[in-house]
């Protein structure tokens, strides 16, 4: 396209803009339309009081006793002033009674047959399904395979 075209072409365009009229609406178009719109559709909004749910609670729970054992079992000097106020000695002279020794002894010896692999793979992949399978339907809040979720 030449110079001379182009220049045509954008007072055509300029020309055609500069003609075209924009449409307004009436002046008791507002009225109008709040009246059409029927009083029931109109709803206050409500506030529910904010709750914590039992999974909340249970993150919170889990969160603290686990950073307590991290602060009190942790190896920082400048934690040493705390071993001279807490005693400790009682955890020192914990020991097993002979028979639930004996019951953990028997569960592991049984465990130790079983390759870790063989659990573990088909455990994670149903856990990767399930997380896959909640994520796709998220929005509508049930479950297209596991259903008992």
């Amino acid at each position: 396209m030449s110079l001379q075209q182009q220049l045509d072409a954008d007072k055509i365009l300029h020309d055609l803009f500069a003609n075209l009229k924009t449409e307004s609406p009436s002046e008791d178009f507002t009225r109008r339309l709040m009246t059409r719109i029927s009083p029931e559709f109109i709803h206050q909004e409500s506030i529910e009081p904010f709750k914590i749910s039992g999974r909340i609670w249970l993150a919170i729970f889990v969160s603290v006793v686990f950073f307590s054992l991290l602060f009190f079992t942790s190896d920082i000097p400048a934690f040493d002033f705390l071993n001279k106020y807490l005693d400790f000695r009682w955890l020192a002279d914990f020991t097993i009674s002979d028979r639930s020794a004996l019951f953990f002894q028997k569960m592991v010896s049984s465990i130790e047959g079983i390759k870790l692999n063989y659990i573990l793979i088909p455990f994670m992949a149903l856990l990767g399904l399930i997380g896959i399978d909640r994520v796709i339907n998220h929005k509508a809040g049930n479950t297209t395979f596991f259903t008992f979720l």
